[in-house]
C-alpha cells in the first residue's frame, strides 16, 4: 500500500459505498461485486469489477495492462478490477496512522528500538523463519531467539566489566 499512496489509481484509493456493496474509482465509476476467489495462497478476497472504462479518459494511467492478459481472446479492453482481501481495511487504517504525525513520531523511536533486533536475527544470525509451528511453540522460540539476542548484546557491551568480575571470581575460588 505505501508504495503506491502517490498513485490515484490504486486500489487504496478507491472509495467503498456499503449500501451498494460497490467501490468507487477516483473517475467516479461504479466497480460491482463479482466474485470471492482464492490466491495462490489459499487467501480469500472479493473481486470487484467496472461496467465500462471502454470511454474513460485516465484508462491507460489506470490500468497499466501490459501486453496481452491470459484468458483475453483477442486482446480485448479488459474493465478494471480490484481485488479486496479481508484484512486490506486494517492495513488502511494502520496505514493512516503511522502517516499521521503522531505515528511518525511513534514510529522513528520503533526504528532505532524495536526494528534493529529483527533486522539483526534476520540478516546476521540467518533467522528468516520459525521452525516451530503453533502458537505457544512459536513464542517460546521467540523468545529463545530474544534471549539469545540480548545475552549476545550484554557481551558485547560490558565485555571488558564481565572479564574483570569472572577474574576476580577465579581469585575467590
Amino acid at each position: 500500500m505505501h508504495s503506491s499512496k502517490d498513485d490515484e489509481y490504486s486500489k487504496w484509493n478507491f472509495k467503498y459505498n456499503p449500501e451498494k456493496d460497490v467501490y468507487i474509482c477516483p473517475e467516479g465509476k461504479e466497480l460491482e461485486f463479482v466474485r470471492v476467489n482464492k490466491d495462490s495462497r489459499g487467501l480469500e478476497y472479493r473481486s470487484y469489477q467496472a461496467s465500462d472504462c471502454k470511454n474513460c479518459g485516465v484508462r491507460d494511467k489506470c490500468q497499466k495492462l501490459k501486453g496481452k492478459k491470459k484468458g483475453n481472446k483477442n486482446n480485448k479492453p479488459h474493465n478494471r478490477t480490484i481485488c479486496i482481501y479481508s484484512q486490506d481495511e486494517d492495513i488502511k487504517i494502520i496505514r493512516e496512522k503511522l502517516d499521521s504525525d503522531e505515528g511518525q513520531i511513534i514510529y522513528q523511536v520503533r526504528m532505532s528500538t524495536v526494528e534493529p533486533v529483527h533486522g539483526d536475527m534476520q540478516n546476521n544470525r540467518g533467522f528468516v523463519q520459525f521452525i516451530l509451528r503453533g502458537l505457544d511453540k512459536v513464542n517460546v522460540e521467540y523468545n529463545l531467539l530474544a534471549i539469545a539476542h540480548n545475552i549476545r548484546k550484554i557481551m558485547l557491551h560490558r565485555a571488558d566489566a564481565l572479564k574483570k568480575l569472572l577474574g576476580k571470581a577465579k581469585n575467590v575460588a
